[in-house]
């Protein structure tokens, strides 16, 4: 009887480790792919979130100021020649809490929300930025529109800028 040995079939350990090196240069790369891909998505995510609220706060922003000096008594001001003071007329614009003039950073304002003709309850207006934050507030007067210039003062206004952006 003649017994035939049968070969081996298999890799060799060389074989094996340059399989294995190709293999390990391959994952590396598509490793590198998805952290590459992951990252721009999340800084154009970030440039999203930026622009839109870009946009709404200066929507916000254009959509108050317009209001400025409007008086829902308008009919005393035709044919008055300027005559007549608006209570609503007065826009301070670099305003700081003190009496003079400061920082670009705030604006104050009034206008008529009540139509009524009269100054009321929270009809002027302040828009402030301080700490890389916009803020907004309300008054009954422009003293007590304070504009934005330290945490205490941030406490009670109304953030309308988003902490994450």
């Amino acid at each position: 009887m003649n017994v035939r040995k049968h070969a081996q079939a298999g890799f060799s350990l060389v074989e094996l480790m340059v399989g294995m090196t190709v293999g390990l240069v391959l994952m590396a790369a598509v490793v590198a792919l998805t952290v590459s891909v992951l990252r721009t998505n999340a800084e154009t995510v970030t440039v999203a979130k930026l622009t839109q609220e870009g946009r709404a706060i200066g929507d916000l922003i254009s959509r108050e100021v317009r209001r400025a000096r409007y008086s829902g008594n308008f009919r005393q001001f035709v044919g008055a020649a300027g005559t007549l003071p608006n209570q609503f007329g007065v826009i301070q614009v670099g305003a700081t809490n003190g009496p003079t003039a400061g920082s670009a950073g705030c604006i104050r304002f009034s206008y008529d929300a009540g139509d009524d003709g009269a100054l009321d309850t929270n009809e002027v207006k302040v828009i402030s930025r301080w700490n890389g934050a916009v803020y907004f507030g309300q008054a009954t007067t422009y003293a007590g529109a304070v504009c934005v210039t330290d945490a205490a003062t941030a406490a009670n206004a109304l953030r309308v800028s988003s902490p994450d952006v």
